[in-house]
């Protein structure tokens, strides 16, 4: 795999329905991700907008009421299981958590992104 190449993709079987998270983090302006099938296309976050990163262990019902596409002032999150992810704080003041059960290897992928 490329320098700063790192995706993901988990499904979790919900009865009839597969729910994914998708990203790709080999591209030059920016990161990609999606949640499908609610997103039909990459939602885009630019590398000039990341403040800060890190992985993040955190308590997905306590934090954000759940799983999915959660929202609460300030911070958005997309997670399909589990309880750790990338803590992406942005230049505006808003952050994002993106699910990932390896998130020290989403972490090294952003790092070589942006040197």
């Amino acid at each position: 795999m490329p320098a700063g190449t790192y995706r993901f993709a988990r499904c979790i079987q919900q009865g009839w329905q597969d729910l994914s998270l998708f990203g790709d983090f080999n591209r030059a302006d920016g990161i990609y991700f999606k949640m499908w099938p609610l997103h039909w296309s990459f939602r885009r976050l630019p590398w000039s907008e990341v403040k800060r990163h890190e992985a993040k262990q955190y308590r997905p019902l306590r934090e954000f009421g759940g799983w999915g596409i959660r929202w609460t002032p300030g911070k958005l999150a997309y997670n399909v299981r589990g309880n750790q992810g990338v803590w992406i704080e942005r230049t505006n003041g808003r952050a994002i958590l993106v699910g990932s059960q390896t998130p020290e290897k989403f972490v090294k992928a952003i790092d070589e992104a942006v040197q």
